[in-house]
């Protein structure tokens, strides 16, 4: 006994030390500032104005209830909410696993031995002798016995109730950095549930952009095919005058079917976004038909940029943060490896074992063949021991385990250094395509104000008798390509602004 107490004292002296590498957080090299930003273009914004950063930017009533809608009904984020459940549950059960487990259980049996091995010799049983007659020495205070066949029988009773004690010491910390190892885990997963809220929020706002963007692109659809009937109805005119060939007619029945084609087009792709963000929205596609019903306008961003610096990414970003808790995770692994190369000490058994081999297990309880007899002293059971496995013999298969988590560290290592990369050129990617759409947007308003001007002289022409109106229809094809152009700028304005905003980690 004294001997496993000092055992189990050194056990528990040993609990502290841990076997593999502990966790250093990278060293990452980050540059100073982003190439692509512009000087004075900067605003500084709280964290607190990035919570919901696009009710301050595009301070849209219908975008902000669709965002809301996101948050609350997403299936996307309920279903990164539930992979957090599930990778807390697993932390506790790794965590619970250094702890003792304590189980308790009751057995009834009643079992008839077999009257058949070596012979067929009724059972025998231990009877006391009381000695007879007139020449018979007194009896003594102890009785004599003797064996007497054929008053056992072969059927009997057992009951047992009692703890049964399963505890493994982590002597070299294998059950410690498997629980960090999945705390870790829980942590990353909580980065990726971020990561898919920023990333559902930019496709929201993204699809309801695209939306506005088509509304009115099939206006300008629409006029484009008004404006070819037009000169298809004078082209026949001229026809039926015979002041020009069919061939003038026979083009212009074709740009007009080509012009209805592709209003089909948009008129689809239109119902095609709607019905998509329904499903961001966690709504029924066809619900949302009728919020869109009224044109609503492309939304304008107020083009404030969040000065950032490069080195903040390593906090704002979901995914690097991820990686990071994901890189910190297994590179515990590498020490439930290497624990597995020692010896595993447990304190471990049932009161079932006991009873079939008292050298072994952790328990107490009660046993007996009566079931009114089962609580009584008498009845008391109890053992306790350890068992000690090591291998010895295992042909490599350990160590080569030790180096799979090695390599699965030096993996997770380069992922989360290509994922630094891959951030830092995502936003300098997006502060170019939004810093150059701005200006090409400028552009496009000048060239829209200065075709609105010339339509509106070429009107006043027409009216005045000076020009034919062949000329006016060419002159309001020219304004549509201008407000094409320029309705394209705008959408593509207001996604490099929300490509900018995801990109800086969104609303951190």
């Amino acid at each position: 006994m004294k001997g496993f107490l000092l055992l189990l004292s050194l056990s528990l002296v040993m609990v502290g030390c841990k076997v593999g590498p502990n966790y250093k957080e990278p060293d990452t090299l980050m540059p100073d500032r982003f190439n692509e930003d512009r000087p004075g273009r900067n605003v500084a914004i709280t964290d607190e104005d990035l919570v919901h950063w696009w009710e301050h930017e595009f301070q849209d009533p219908c975008l902000n209830s669709y965002m809301e809608a996101t948050l609350l009904y997403s299936f996307d984020l309920r279903i990164a909410l539930e992979k957090i459940y599930q990778s807390r549950a697993n932390f506790w059960i790794q965590f619970t696993s250094v702890l003792p487990e304590v189980d308790s259980d009751f057995q009834a049996t009643r079992f008839r031995q077999s009257q058949s091995f070596a012979s067929s010799t009724p059972p025998l049983q231990i009877v006391p002798v009381t000695p007879k007659g007139k020449n018979a020495p007194p009896a003594p205070p102890v009785p004599p016995f003797a064996i007497v066949p054929g008053r056992i029988s072969p059927v009997h009773d057992f009951f047992q109730i009692g703890l049964d004690v399963i505890w493994q010491f982590d002597l070299f910390g294998k059950l410690r950095r498997a629980a960090v190892s999945a705390y870790r885990l829980w942590e990353a997963n909580i980065e990726n549930a971020r990561g898919v809220k920023i990333t559902v929020l930019t496709e929201v706002a993204t699809l309801y952009v695209n939306i506005c963007y088509f509304q009115e692109k099939i206006d300008l659809a629409r006029l484009l095919v008004k404006f070819s009937e037009e000169l298809v109805a004078m082209s026949r005119n001229r026809f039926e005058a015979g002041l020009t060939n069919e061939e003038e007619v026979l083009t212009g029945v074709a740009a007009l079917e080509e012009n209805v084609a592709a209003l089909n087009l948009l008129e689809a792709t239109l119902k095609q976004n709607i019905y998509s963000l329904g499903i961001l929205v966690g709504r029924p596609p066809e619900m949302l038909l009728s919020d869109f019903e009224v044109k609503r306008a492309i939304p304008v961003a107020s083009g404030k940029i969040p000065e950032t610096l490069p080195a903040e990414l390593l906090r704002r970003r979901p995914d690097i943060a991820s990686a990071e808790r994901s890189l910190a995770a297994q590179t515990e692994m590498i020490g439930v490896a290497v624990a597995d190369l020692f010896p595993t000490i447990s304190l471990t058994g049932s009161s079932s074992s006991f009873a079939a081999n008292p050298l072994q297990g952790a328990n107490i309880g009660f046993s007996s063949d009566k079931i009114k007899n089962l609580f009584k002293p008498a009845s008391k059971i109890w053992g306790i021991g350890t068992l000690i496995t090591w291998p010895i013999l295992d042909f490599g298969k350990r160590w080569a385990n030790v180096d799979v988590q090695k390599f699965l560290t030096n993996e997770a290592y380069l992922t989360y250094e290509k994922t630094v990369v891959g951030a830092l050129q995502e936003v300098e990617v997006a502060l170019s395509n939004y810093f150059t759409e701005e200006e090409r947007h400028r552009h496009f308003r000048i060239a829209v104000g200065a075709d609105t001007r010339n339509l509106d002289l070429t009107l006043d022409q027409f009216q005045a008798g000076l020009i034919s109106y062949t000329q006016v229809v060419q002159v309001k094809e020219q304004w549509l390509t201008s407000m094409n152009l320029w309705t394209d700028s705008q959408q593509n304005l207001a996604i490099n602004f929300i490509t900018v905003y995801k990109a800086l980690g969104g609303d951190w």
